[in-house]
C-alpha cells in the first residue's frame, strides 16, 4: 500500500501535500467565528484545542482511505514538528522540549479518545467531550456547544464525501462555521 503511494508521490511531494493539509487545518482552526460566536477560549490552549480537533477530523477521514496512509503519517509528523518548533519559539529550552512534547502528545491522544464516541454518532457524548476539552476553561451557552457539535458532525460527513485529491492538495472544505451565536 505504501509502495503504491510512493509511486504516486515522491517524499518531497508527500511532505508538501502534508504541509498544505496542515496549513489548511491551522487556517480553519484560527477562524475568528469559533472564538467570537461559538465561545471557544481565545487563548493558546483554545487555539491548540481547535487545531487538535480539526486534525482529528482530518486523521479520521484519512484513516478510511487506503491511498492516504502515507499522507496521514506525514501529516502527523508535520503537526508534531510544528508543535516542537512553536515550543522552541516560545523559549522552551532544548532540555525541556521533550517533556513538553510528551505532554502535548498525551493531550492530543487523550482528545482522540475523548471525541471518538461522539464522532461515531453519539451527539450527547460529543457535546460532553467538547465541554470537558474544548471549553474546559469557559462556561459556554448550551446553544454554542450544540452549534459546535453540529459543525463537527457536519464536517465529519462532508469530509467523507470529498475525494482523496482534495486532501493531497489542501483544497478540502470543512462544514460552514455557524455565526451570530454570541452568548446572551
Amino acid at each position: 500500500m505504501i509502495g503504491i503511494l510512493r509511486k504516486l508521490f515522491t517524499n518531497s511531494e508527500l511532505r508538501d501535500a502534508a504541509l498544505s493539509l496542515y496549513i489548511r487545518v491551522v487556517e480553519q482552526a484560527r477562524e475568528p467565528e469559533f472564538y467570537r460566536s461559538l465561545g471557544v477560549p481565545d487563548s493558546p490552549t483554545g487555539h491548540f484545542d481547535m487545531i487538535v480537533l480539526h486534525g482529528i477530523l482530518i486523521m479520521r477521514r484519512l484513516a478510511g482511505d487506503e491511498q492516504a496512509a502515507g499522507l496521514a503519517q506525514e501529516y502527523s509528523n508535520t503537526m508534531f514538528a510544528d508543535m516542537d518548533r512553536n515550543l522552541r519559539e516560545m523559549g522552551i529550552g532544548d532540555l525541556s522540549v521533550g517533556k513538553h512534547m510528551k505532554k502535548l502528545a498525551s493531550h492530543y491522544f487523550g482528545r482522540v479518545g475523548a471525541y471518538k464516541g461522539g464522532l461515531d454518532g453519539d451527539e450527547d457524548m460529543l457535546r460532553e467531550a467538547l465541554r470537558r476539552n474544548l471549553y474546559a476553561t469557559t462556561n459556554p451557552a448550551s446553544h454554542q456547544v450544540d452549534a459546535m457539535a453540529n459543525y463537527v458532525l457536519g464536517s465529519v460527513s462532508g469530509l467523507q464525501l470529498q475525494p482523496h485529491s482534495n486532501f493531497a492538495d489542501g483544497t478540502f472544505e470543512f462544514a460552514p462555521i455557524p455565526t451570530g451565536l454570541d452568548a446572551p
